[in-house]
């Protein structure tokens, strides 16, 4: 308010002069005695100093018209010795037969080469607060009519300013900001009238450096006590410059109706405001109170469809290569808003990103920490379409080496968040989660998503997860529970396969440390535990491939293959990860023929398998064919698992078996002859049959 009736004193000040000496004669003018008093007069009511030249021109008839040269007023004490305020050139006349009536009928008020320089320092001062005691200067003298000067009997011509020039100086922001008027024109202006002006304007910011060069339209109307404003048919065209445009430039287009601000009342009203900027078009509409005091503004935004691709690369922005091309092509959003303070709030958003729509909410608040409470709720995403596409390489030297994501522990720096995510459906790694909620903390480098919870595949799992950017390297802990998920879906989308089937439970606590994804797997340490119900191996049949094995090394023809899969009654067990590297000793699992010990190893780093397995016959294991109890019942048979997890090869260790089978041949031909040419020719034997089996 101070700074508007600056202003105002500003524009008095020249009318005053203008009035003044328009009616005095020319030849009772003292130019110095003017001067002088109006110095006075002016430095009593500030405490500025004012400071007018010798070129002061007076004309008489039809009109009482002044032309002013340089004038200055001094700067604030302590904000140095440049001018505050500068004029190099005003004119104005005056009608002197309306004067009998009390009325001032004034030609077009010319201003040229207006400086104004406003300055806030890093304390909070400026250079404009001690023009307050403009309030309590004594009110002009009446005569027994009434008031001298009164501004609503004022009627101009107009009004024609050139070359004017605000600065404003904000250490506190570290900013320099200008607003330059190469022009401004207005139609008959009268208090309490509305009038048209039009104008060129530039605004300028130096950090970041942008600017605005824009013309302006408007109709204008003042009330008599100048504290509220009117304005209809705003519109603003021009353009937007930045080093972050693309080109360096883009066109602006700004359109409102009617706007109306009571600095009395302390209130701002803004119905339609329509932007188009970027390819972009929002509509906004907003109320204002204590606008001058402590701002408090509320509204409504709507965003109209738009495409974030082609605006990205409008803006010569890097465009994320996503597996789906068609992803980023729509975006649509609306959402009310209130701002008080340092407090930013975005209620009732709603809105679709291509196939997925959202609604949810958000408060900011600006400060040394920012901070961020929000709730977001998503009915539908398939974020595989988001992420880069798969590439396949060949297998050689020269394929490139798989990229790690690095941690952004930097990026949690000065934040306070906590959020909530909802999502109906998502796919992602060509998982299919349905009922998905996660509550994200993050204070002090600390980022805690906990709870974690989805449905997936008949079951449902919970997941919490620690990453502490406090500690270098950042440390990472896991939590995670599986219970009731039926695996053969979940492998065949995970994994594209289908050779596990079952009902799966499982434990999950890990920890670890390092900057990026790779590292933390490398340096992977925990325990997992996990049974399967009904597990089935679908295509190997372990029964058949363990009695063919027996029979080829009996040279007797294998037997008739009866069924393809392998049914088991329990599966289950734990591992000891260390170092990216999963160690299991208690692997254990049941078949109506078939008890199966194990242990081994997976590397989590790129998923390999190597497991030993024991499979002891059981002594009611029957022959397919016949019926009968197998001959090669309560034999142990070891069973060899490699490949990868995606691919896993489980089969008879053929060459343990063929092993054994001439270690026990050999045992019993000793047992009935010790003679030692016969225990060679026995072993000569066992090993002829083991390289016609692997021939």
């Amino acid at each position: 308010m101070k700074l508007l009736k600056l202003l105002g004193w500003l524009a008095a000040v020249v009318l005053v002069l203008i009035v003044v000496a328009a009616l005095l004669l020319p030849r009772f003018f003292d130019s110095g005695e003017f001067r002088d008093r109006i110095a006075r007069e002016f430095a009593a009511s500030t405490g500025r100093t004012l400071s007018l030249d010798d070129d002061l021109k007076l004309k008489v008839f039809p009109w009482l018209g002044v032309e002013l040269g340089q004038t200055r007023i001094g700067n604030a004490e302590s904000f140095g010795d440049d001018p505050f305020a500068v004029i190099d050139e005003a004119a104005v006349g005056v009608r002197l037969m309306p004067l009998f009536s009390r009325e001032i009928e004034v030609s077009e008020v010319r201003l040229s080469g207006l400086k104004l320089k406003l300055h806030r320092k890093k304390d909070g001062s400026t250079n404009w607060d001690d023009l307050g005691g403009a309030e309590t200067a004594e009110p002009a003298p009446e005569s027994e009519g009434g008031s001298v000067f009164d501004p609503a009997s004022v009627r101009i011509a107009g009004v024609n300013i050139t070359d004017a020039e605000v600065v404003f100086v904000d250490d506190m922001a570290g900013q320099r900001q200008v607003l330059a008027l190469p022009r401004l024109s207005t139609g008959p202006v009268a208090l309490g009238e509305p009038f048209d002006v039009e104008a060129e304007v530039r605004a300028a910011v130096d950090a970041p450096p942008s600017a605005l060069e824009a013309r302006i339209s408007l109709n204008l109307a003042v009330d008599a006590a100048m504290t509220a404003v009117a304005i209809r048919d705003l519109s603003i065209a021009g353009t937007l410059e930045g080093d972050t445009l693309p080109g360096g430039s883009q066109d602006v287009d700004i359109r409102a109706p009617a706007v109306s601000l009571d600095l009395d009342a302390q209130t701002l009203s803004l119905p339609e405001l329509s932007v188009r900027v970027l390819g972009l078009e929002a509509d906004l509409a907003m109320e204002g109170t204590r606008v001058v005091d402590d701002p408090r503004i509320e509204g409504t935004l709507v965003m109209q469809p738009f495409s974030p691709r082609e605006l990205m690369t409008a803006m010569a922005a890097e465009v994320p290569v996503t597996a789906d091309e068609a992803v980023l092509g729509l975006l649509e959003a609306r959402a009310g808003f209130r701002y008080a303070g340092d407090t930013a709030e975005l209620t009732d958003l709603e809105g679709r990103l291509d196939d997925s729509r959202f609604d949810g909410q958000a408060t900011v608040g600006l400060g040394e920490t920012t901070l961020v409470r929000a709730q977001l709720d998503i009915d539908a995403i398939d974020v595989d379409r988001y992420l880069p596409p798969e590439t396949e390489t060949a297998a050689s030297d020269d394929a490139p080496a798989a990229t790690t994501t690095e941690l952004p522990v930097e990026s949690l720096e000065g934040l306070d968040v906590e959020a909530g995510l909802a999502i109906g459906e998502v796919t992602v790694m060509g998982l299919k989660i349905t009922d998905t909620k996660a509550e994200l903390k993050i204070k002090d480098r600390r980022l805690e998503l906990n709870p974690v919870a989805a449905a997936m595949y008949g079951g449902d799992t919970t997941m919490s997860m620690v990453l502490n950017g406090r500690q270098s390297p950042p440390t990472f802990r896991l939590e995670q529970r599986l219970d009731g998920v039926n695996l053969k879906p979940l492998l065949n989308d995970f994994a594209e396969t289908e050779q596990i089937s079952g009902t799966a439970v499982s434990r999950m606590k890990v920890s670890s440390r390092g900057d990026s994804s790779d590292a933390l797997v490398a340096d992977l340490d925990g325990t997992v535990s996990f049974a399967v119900e009904d597990a089935r191996l679908e295509g190997i049949n372990l029964w058949y491939e363990i009695s063919r094995a027996y029979a080829l090394i009996k040279q007797e023809p294998a037997p008739e293959k009866t069924g393809s899969d392998t049914v088991f009654k329990d599966f289950k067990g734990s591992a000891n990860i260390r170092n990216g590297v999963a160690r299991t000793d208690d692997l254990e699992a049941g078949t109506p023929f078939l008890s199966l010990t194990g242990k081994g190893k997976m590397s989590l780093v790129d998923s390999t398998l190597d497991y030993k397995l024991a499979a002891t016959v059981l002594s009611t294991a029957k022959d397919p064919e016949t019926g009968e109890v197998s001959d090669i019942a309560g034999r142990s048979i070891p069973i060899r698992v490699t490949g990868t997890l995606d691919n896993p090869k489980v089969l008879p260790d053929m060459e343990a078996i063929v092993k054994s089978e001439a270690e026990d041949l050999i045992k019993d031909q000793l047992n009935l002859d010790k003679d030692k040419s016969l225990q060679e020719s026995l072993e000569e034997e066992a090993m002829d049959k083991l390289k016609k089996l692997f021939d």
